[in-house]
């Protein structure tokens, strides 16, 4: 079950969506064919006017049947999980202005606001900023790059689904990735900035909600595929070095040393979890801990390295139910030990924000509150009601010198930037609502992604 289902009616890039999950027009068009069909044959039956019904039932399962083998995934995903895509069928990006590298951003007085652009496709995932663009993905199933200094659209590419997954690689290297629930297979991307090439991809079975983590050396990516598990990459060529298939896993796996710390729902038919530390270089496995709820966090070890902290829930993103719950928990990295565990009055939207100087764990709720809770007992050191709903996480703003601060936007409009430590709001503005980004920060600029609308604010470090 994805973590991003929304309800909502509406034409999104050319595809219909509706609740549980961003179900789009492909997948309801061979249920209403044959649902016709049935219908036709019925009629024709009753009637005995068989000829044009028949021919009319004929010709809905056909098209009906058409529809399902055309979107289901290549043969090659389908038996290995994953193929390559060939050199010639990579993605060409389309050039809209030439790249100038901005001027070195001063540092401003105050708090203010910079730019606002309205973007022409439907922003979904979280950007990132690197090389001098920011980079994010559209409904409309297109990775594109802005500039930082007034928001002009750089350069664009077209992919298959829409776009959730943006994170950054070693280098100058960006990683884009496919998927929503309905998604049968997502590609990754590897693309290099500010000039938006594509220098690899592959196919995955299932979906990609979150960014894959890069090891230490820079040489290997470990990522989630929803339903297809985890999967090594290395970062030169897309190659696989291994696959594990521990169950639905959606959120960015932890790595420490040789051991990555990841949770999966083995059996999406329960709610439970189960947490899983495997090698990193073979993707053996050396412990698992059963959790309750669906695996909504991403993991962080604590500033002593003696607790893993993490979270699971019961909900889906953008659907308000009584049965709504979430738990945090800290786990022994040495061998899955559950430390302690505590309720939260809703579901955690993935990952949580891990403060070191203060050892404790944020989670961003759901129902529009953020908590804070210490690492060694799961106590809470802050809480605050921010907005109705959360669709993305919280973002830490780390300050050399400065306390750290906390930026959220609720998806009903409200963007505030935080005290990490305390909770206490540094800063407020209203935008656009609907939302589903996390804020980027780049040196004294934070950048908001709303339906439409990219915002810039300057003056971080006056607060």
């Amino acid at each position: 079950m994805s973590r991003h289902s929304y309800r909502i009616s509406r034409r999104l890039s050319g595809k219909l969506y509706f609740f549980p999950a961003l179900l789009p027009l492909v997948e309801i068009i061979p249920l209403v064919l044959t649902a016709l069909g049935a219908l036709a044959g019925g009629v024709g039956f009753a009637s005995r006017k068989l000829r044009k019904v028949l021919v009319l039932s004929l010709v809905c399962f056909v098209v009906a049947g058409g529809i399902v083998i055309a979107a289901m995934p290549d043969k090659e995903v389908r038996d290995d999980g994953s193929r390559a895509v060939l050199a010639e069928k990579l993605p060409v990006t389309t050039v809209v202005k030439a790249y100038q590298k901005p001027a070195d951003f001063a540092d401003l007085p105050r708090f203010t606001d910079l730019w606002t652009v309205k973007t022409k496709h439907q922003l979904l995932s979280s950007p990132v900023v690197s090389h001098g663009v920011l980079v994010i993905g559209t409904y409309k199933d297109t990775v594109e790059a802005y500039a930082l200094d007034n928001g002009d659209l750089l350069w664009h590419f077209l992919q298959d689904e829409p776009m959730f997954t943006v994170g950054k690689g070693p280098g100058n290297i960006v990683f884009a990735g496919e998927g929503l629930h309905h998604t049968q297979s997502a590609a990754l991307t590897a693309l290099t900035v500010p000039d938006g090439k594509v220098q690899w991809q592959r196919e995955f079975l299932g979906h990609i909600e979150s960014p894959p983590q890069v090891s230490a050396d820079e040489k290997t990516i470990y990522l989630p595929t929803g339903p297809g598990g985890i999967w090594a990459v290395r970062v030169a060529d897309g190659r696989v070095v291994w696959h594990q298939a521990i169950g639905h896993i959606d959120s960015t796996p932890l790595i420490e040393g040789n051991t990555i710390y990841a949770a999966a729902q083995p059996d999406e038919t329960k709610q439970e979890s189960l947490f899983y530390a495997l090698r990193a270089d073979t993707g053996a496995e050396k412990w698992q801990t059963a959790l309750p709820g669906m695996p909504w966090g991403r993991a962080a070890l604590s500033a002593d390295g003696k607790r893993l902290l993490t979270s699971t829930g019961l909900g889906q993103i953008g659907v308000q139910k009584d049965t709504d719950h979430g738990w945090a928990m800290a786990l022994d990295p040495k061998n899955g030990k559950l430390l302690w565990q505590r309720d939260l009055e809703n579901m955690p939207v993935e990952p949580g924000s891990y403060l070191p100087e203060a050892d404790i764990m944020i989670h961003t709720l759901k129902s529009g509150k953020i908590i804070a809770v210490h690492g060694h007992d799961g106590s809470t050191a802050w809480e605050a009601d921010i907005g109705a709903r959360f669709m993305a996480s919280s973002t830490l703003i780390h300050r050399a010198g400065k306390p750290t601060l906390l930026a959220a936007t609720t998806s009903d409009g409200v963007f505030t930037v935080r005290d990490a430590a305390t909770g206490a709001e540094m800063a407020r503005r209203l935008v656009l609502k609907g939302g589903s980004s996390a804020p980027v920060v780049d040196g004294d600029r934070i950048y908001v992604a709303t339906p439409y609308r990219l915002y810039a604010f300057g003056g971080i470090g006056s607060l």
